[in-house]
């Protein structure tokens, strides 16, 4: 059963354009997002940190974004597998959700392959049905890729689907 004090968690890197519209009917936003000159592990330990807070006021994460800015080097690979792997542990705990993992569409060509790539690997990593991956490259517009766990009687990575 959900709880009473959903929370949409809004992790951005600096340079990272947040969606238009984030949170769910009744949802709280809270935002956490790279300072200036902070490295992505630090920022990885901050959402560790908002995400435990969270549950230690009562609330429960129930909707994810992970913005992403344009860099498609390991490091920035590495901590995003670390801080959505944070976020759908948080999802897993309020028993469902989804994470959007996001980019600007003006971003270079690579950005959207990556993105991609992170949410294909997510939906093999997670294995839980009630967790939702998606993909988002411009927001005001809408979803424009996705990853999603496949249906129960769907045949093992249909995961994959454009939105």
């Amino acid at each position: 059963m959900k709880d009473r004090n959903p929370i949409t968690l809004v992790v951005s890197e600096q340079g990272g354009r947040r969606p238009a519209l984030v949170a769910g009917p009744g949802h709280q936003v809270l935002a956490v997002h790279q300072q200036d000159g902070e490295l992505l592990a630090a920022l990885t330990t901050r959402v560790s940190a908002a995400a435990d807070l969270v549950k230690l006021q009562g609330g429960t994460v129930e909707r994810a974004y992970l913005v992403c800015n344009g860099r498609t080097d390991g490091a920035a690979l590495v901590a995003r597998l670390l801080m959505a792997t944070t976020l759908i542990a948080a999802l897993c705990a309020a028993g469902g959700g989804q994470i959007v993992l996001s980019t600007d569409p003006s971003f270079n060509d690579q950005a959207r392959p990556h993105l991609l790539g992170l949410a294909e690997a997510l939906v093999q990593l997670t294995r839980d049905p009630r967790i939702e991956v998606r993909s988002s490259f411009d927001a005001p517009s809408g979803v424009l890729g996705s990853a999603r766990r496949a249906p129960a009687e769907a045949p093992r990575g249909a995961g994959a689907m454009p939105a």
